[in-house]
């Protein structure tokens, strides 16, 4: 028989070392994770697994073309999957130079944002199933 495998997000998501009002990375994921069975809590004593996402977005700069300035903007992040009962690390993997361009820094953000979300949303779950499965 099959149980379910739940899992307790801490996702901590900055920009220029402020924290983020919205956790993007945080709700891809658990979408993702929910697609492949497992099941999102609250509270740390359900949890099998704690997920821990720390990102970042830093401004990268401005470039112009012909009287328009485009920002951009470059995310990392990493994410820790870890036992509950004994903290042991059961897998991390990396997102890194996750860039966003856009008519302003805060857009541009936004987009380094979204880009990384989808990244999370497929890969890492697909990536962490092969890994945990073995």
């Amino acid at each position: 028989e099959v149980q379910p495998v739940y899992v307790l997000i801490k996702s901590v998501e900055k920009n220029n070392g402020q924290v983020l009002s919205k956790n993007l990375l945080e709700m891809a994921l658990r979408e993702g994770l929910a697609a492949k069975g497992f099941i999102a809590v609250s509270f740390i004593e359900k949890a099998d697994l704690i997920i821990e996402i720390n990102a970042e977005a830093n401004d990268a700069g401005v470039a112009r073309e012909m009287n328009t300035e485009f920002f951009s903007s470059t995310l990392n992040a990493e994410v820790v999957f870890k036992d509950k009962t004994t903290l042991t690390e059961v897998y991390r993997t990396h997102l890194s130079s996750i860039k966003g361009t856009q008519l302003s820094f805060e857009k541009a953000t936004e987009d380094a944002y979204i880009k990384a979300a989808k990244k999370m949303k497929l890969s890492v779950p697909d990536d962490f199933v092969k890994v945990y499965s073995e």
